[in-house]
């Protein structure tokens, strides 16, 4: 691979789970953005989330998605909503390889039902209110993630990535 090979989708898909594989398998560096953003602020993204407001984290993702043009190519985990904002998409579709993990609703919520503290967007909402949310926010963040280079949904995931590289 001569570009990183960017995995995007909505909170639960598995980014970094599945980035953690696809790197150890190519022999590649794995590079989380929200780690890195982490590491360098010395808080948790929940906290930056709260303290910033998101207009201002976004666009510190935004920046700390920049800085990744400087690394040597791996695999990149973006936050679910890092596509969304600003040029993000734009830009990392001309910096490398993106791919939509698109995983079901339900898959999503049985994933994500426990980590709602965890998660600045899901903070509070549990059973029918969670629901809801992860429909609608899924519904407009959509339209960004399938301009992702390839989509891969189903089972066998890192299979499906190695076929396409």
């Amino acid at each position: 691979m001569d570009k990183h090979l960017f995995l995007l989708g909505f909170m639960g898909a598995g980014k970094t789970y599945l980035g953690q594989q696809l790197a150890e398998q190519q022999g590649l560096p794995f590079y989380d953005l929200d780690q890195m953003i982490e590491n360098q602020w010395g808080k948790s993204i929940s906290a930056l989330f709260e303290q910033m407001g998101e207009a201002s984290f976004r666009q510190l993702e935004a920046d700390a998605l920049r800085r990744l043009a400087g690394l040597p190519v791996g695999i990149v985990a973006v936050g679910g909503g890092t596509p969304c904002f600003g040029d993000n998409m734009a830009w990392m579709n001309a910096q490398g390889l993106t791919v939509y993990l698109k995983m079901p609703v339900s898959v999503l919520l049985a994933r994500l039902k426990s980590e709602t503290a965890q998660r600045p967007l899901l903070k509070g909402r549990v059973g029918d209110a969670l629901e809801t949310f992860v429909h609608q926010l899924l519904a407009t963040r959509s339209v960004y993630y399938e301009q992702a280079a390839l989509v891969v949904s189903g089972d066998n995931l890192l299979e499906q990535i190695l076929f396409k590289l």
